[in-house]
């Protein structure tokens, strides 16, 4: 039987109900009796027990007869966290009677933040509807209880709410806590990545009864692999679990299955330095970015009856295991799917709690296509050369010497590790040496120019958005601005971008970005990743984008490079944002509205995967439609090319 049960049953059907109690007769260990509490608004009633053999018929007249009026819901515990909601009317009708009060509660300053949060996330998940039946009764079921005032009962896994920077939504983490936690010390924190928006076995650990460890359950927003959304949300939930528990930043670990293992490599391949050590389980590999983790301890878990045995095995577990360290292990007979039962094994937490995170390894090899991943350990790209796709170093300490190879970086920051002696250390970069005597700083900054390397005294300014592009704003907290909500094509492209979605499974993505129309976005969210949808009207925010873009566009068409293109058009291209650098801006203007209908990419924004590289469509900084044709500009200054 599963952790929690729910069932959409009436106390007027005997059938179903009888099955019931005489499955849990056959299956239950523990006590043979049933709790049952009554729920109604502003009310929770504790039933006298019904015994799992009492029958039917007897089951029915014994409950029925002891129900208060107004009852909304029965929750049956059989022991051993075995629940059963039953609900006594349509879920519907449920939710419209005990929302009312649910929200008073919150409006008049009785619930707590969390509880508030709690509340506006159970309210919200109900009314998308993208749960089960199941679920929407323990929605229902909770709902109830907080209008009663309860709270969680004491366990070691527990929720934890919080306000999503991302899109101002409330958000979910399922936390298992060790058996003793005590402030005062720090813990290894492992995050199981899940493509689901919540945990669907939030006590998966909880049966370890580990004093040593912090479990938590990490949402990708769906299938993403870890990409654009999924990449921000992991980031950002991985966050807020090390400011709200105790946590050992020198020993956190990610574990994953399939859509969870891809997710767990991919962000150990753009940040080295985050993870000490990963097991992704039937995960896909970007095999380009395999040498970043080099100094990142690898479980890899496959079989060969897997469908995917190949890509996300075989490509790895021949490179890996001769120069990272790296274990490969091949189970017997196992689907795709059922490498779900190994997440949960302490064979995983066992193995990689033998390794902390060093944070000046002594060799480190990195590459990377993207401006917002530049750093790994003690070496920091200033950037990616100008047309050139990717950046690599490789750097080793030997002794009082640093040895470094680098290819396309604009510069480099070198930290200087504790273990050169900076009283006299040298450091030789692409074949030309640099020595340092007596050496008071931390940092060495180099620069590239036609010459090679030399000495640098301030890090160049890059934009943020080299490599991922147009889609860089999916990175960032994001507001979506429409210049006109009363045009239904501008709305409609508007909802597209606050909405994306996904090629994986089932496609959905969850996130919801606020949408703004261009003369109402307050200022404090101005400062935030922003996607507009224009369509050349004269508003003083639309006018300052137009003027800062590398594609100029008016009424009548567009210039970008010295030629001029007159026609219908609809132009996406992607800017630093004016109020705050670090973020971008997605601008998208055309000179006719339908052209919003007839782009590919403004109609429904689908995000792809790192897994997949390069985008040639949305990973460059312009994209032009016009003609029924793409054209795109990889890098500002770069010639207009057609993409077919």
């Amino acid at each position: 039987m599963p952790d929690l049960l729910h069932s959409d049953l009436s106390l007027c059907d005997g059938k179903d109900f009888s099955f019931l109690f005489s499955t849990c007769n056959r299956t239950h260990s523990g006590p043979s009796l049933c709790r049952v509490t009554a729920l109604g608004v502003g009310f929770r009633k504790e039933l006298p027990p019904i015994p799992f053999s009492y029958g039917t018929e007897n089951a029915f007249s014994f409950a029925e007869s002891l129900l208060p009026a107004g009852t909304l819901l029965l929750r049956l515990d059989f022991g051993e966290g075995k629940r059963i909601v039953l609900s006594l009317r349509e879920p519907n009708a449920i939710f419209d009677a005990i929302v009312p009060r649910v929200r008073h509660l919150s409006e008049s300053g009785v619930f707590s933040e969390e509880k508030i949060l709690e509340a506006e996330h159970l309210m919200e998940r109900f009314e998308e509807g993208f749960c089960s039946e199941e679920y929407r009764h323990t929605i229902l079921a909770r709902l109830t209880e907080l209008g009663n005032g309860e709270g969680w009962a004491v366990s070691r896994s527990r929720p934890v709410f919080f306000r999503s920077k991302l899109d101002g939504r409330a958000e979910k983490l399922d936390v298992t806590l060790p058996a003793s936690y005590d402030e005062s010390k720090r813990y290894p924190l492992f995050v199981q990545i899940v493509s689901t928006r919540y945990a669907k076995h939030p006590r998966l650990f909880e049966h370890a009864n580990r004093d040593d460890v912090l479990f938590a359950f990490v949402s990708g927003r769906g299938f993403t692999m870890g990409s654009y959304v999924g990449d921000a949300s992991i980031q950002e939930a991985i966050s807020v679990l090390c400011e709200r528990f105790s946590v050992d930043c020198d020993r956190l670990y990610a574990v994953g299955v399939s859509n969870g293992g891809a997710a767990a490599l991919i962000q150990a391949q753009l940040s080295p330095d985050r993870f000490a050590g990963i097991a992704p389980l039937a995960g896909l590999v970007r095999k380009e970015f395999l040498t970043n983790l080099r100094p990142v301890r690898i479980i890899n878990t496959s079989s060969k009856d897997d469908a995917m045995f190949g890509k996300v095995f075989r490509v790895i577990n021949s490179r890996a295991r001769k120069s990272l360290s790296y274990t490969g292990i091949l189970t017997e007979a196992m689907s795709h799917q059922l490498f779900t039962v190994l997440r949960g094994k302490d064979f995983y937490v066992d193995e990689l709690l033998k390794t902390r995170r060093d944070p000046f390894p002594n060799h480190i090899a990195f590459r990377t296509g993207f401006h917002r991943y530049l750093s790994c350990f003690w070496i920091r790209i200033h950037g990616i050369r100008r047309g050139k796709h990717e950046a690599f170093v490789s750097a080793e300490v030997r002794g009082n010497e640093i040895a470094i190879r680098s290819q396309n970086a604009v510069g480099l920051t070198v930290t200087i590790p504790p273990q050169v002696d900076k009283h006299r250390f040298a450091v030789t970069l692409n074949g030309k040496r640099f020595v340092f005597t007596d050496f008071a700083g931390k940092k060495i900054l180099f620069c590239h120019s036609r010459r090679g390397f030399s000495l640098a005294e301030g890090e160049p300014d890059a934009v943020p958005f080299k490599g991922t592009g147009l889609l860089d704003v999916y990175l960032s907290p994001m507001r979506v601005v429409c210049a006109d909500a009363e045009d239904v094509t501008l709305s409609a492209c508007a909802e597209a971008l606050a909405r994306p979605s996904t090629m994986g499974h089932g496609g959905r993505i969850f996130v919801r970005y606020p949408i703004y129309g261009a003369r109402d976005l307050p200022e404090a969210e101005a400062e935030q990743a922003l996607a507009v949808v224009d369509c050349c009207r004269d508003l003083p925010l639309l006018n300052n984008l137009r003027k800062m873009a590398i594609v100029s566009t008016d009424q009548d068409g567009f210039s970008y490079g010295g030629e001029r293109f007159d026609g219908p058009y609809c132009v996406m291209q992607v800017l630093q944002n004016p109020r705050n650098p670090a973020v971008s801006v997605l601008y998208i203007n055309c000179n006719d509205s339908s052209m919003l209908k007839k782009n590919l990419f403004t109609r429904k924004m689908i995000l792809p995967s790192y897994y997949n590289g390069f985008h040639p469509y949305l990973n460059n900084e312009a994209l032009i439609f016009r003609d029924g044709q793409f054209f795109a500009v990889r890098e500002n200054g770069m010639p207009l090319v057609k993409v077919t």
